[in-house]
């Protein structure tokens, strides 16, 4: 069930500094690195389980977890 969609916060975000546990972690397999520079977040795999937030190491979060309905 589709509940949300994640939102990378790029500015915040460690992949450049060789982290990529969100797209390691992620159930549905919605995360992409794109050129080692930035993460893509597919919104047709995305179920906005927050699986990725939740490993996210960035202090704060590089992940959000936005609702589909507001």
């Amino acid at each position: 069930m589709v509940i949300g969609r994640a939102r990378l916060i790029r500015d915040r975000c460690l992949v450049r500094e060789g982290c990529s546990v969100c797209i390691e972690r992620c159930p549905e397999g919605a995360l992409a690195l794109i050129f080692g520079r930035t993460i893509r977040v597919s919104k047709r795999k995305c179920t906005g389980c927050g699986g990725c937030r939740h490993v996210c190491p960035a202090k704060p979060n590089a992940m959000s977890i936005e609702p589909l309905n507001g």
